[in-house]
């Protein structure tokens, strides 16, 4: 009877250990918040637009989006990583970056990490970016998406 009962707390044991682990490993990978501050500028009229608002819109690749947009200041010195980083730390989302010669690079964000498969890169007004993020100086009117997709070559 002893031998039974030692068997079955061993067994429950183990498989409460079980049962920690996987749902530790799964909260690490859990997908981001769905989070909108403020309604998409693609769904808006460009003469909605306000005249020194700039837009952004991060796109998850799991379908989330965090939207956010901002006035822009008198001397207009707004980048586009400087809008990412203001929406994404208003949301609490965690990200990572690199600086190097040539500028800022986005390493993650929300756990999504860039790679050869998937990275994080910005277009402005539906153009892919030719600078390095904290380089481009936005305009009014301007509409950033952050997307993490496969790079072109």
């Amino acid at each position: 009877m002893d031998k039974a009962k030692t068997l079955l707390i061993t067994i429950l044991i183990i498989f409460l250990g079980f049962v920690v682990i996987g749902l530790t490993f799964f909260a690490k990978f859990r997908p981001p918040p769905s989070t909108t501050i403020t309604p998409s500028p693609s769904q808006e009229s460009a003469a909605d637009l306000s005249q020194n608002r700039v837009y952004l819109k991060v796109i998850f690749a799991d379908g989330n989006e965090i939207s956010y947009e901002k006035e822009l200041n008198p001397e207009g010195s707004l980048s586009t990583f400087d809008l990412l980083k203001e929406a994404l730390d208003n949301n609490q989302v965690p990200y990572e970056t690199k600086s190097y010669d040539f500028g800022i690079f986005v390493k993650s964000i929300n756990g999504f990490e860039s790679g050869a498969d998937k990275s994080w890169i910005y277009f402005v007004n539906g153009q892919g970016g030719q600078i390095a993020a904290d380089q481009y100086k936005l305009k009014a009117k301007d509409v950033v998406e952050w997307k993490y997709i496969t790079p072109t070559q």
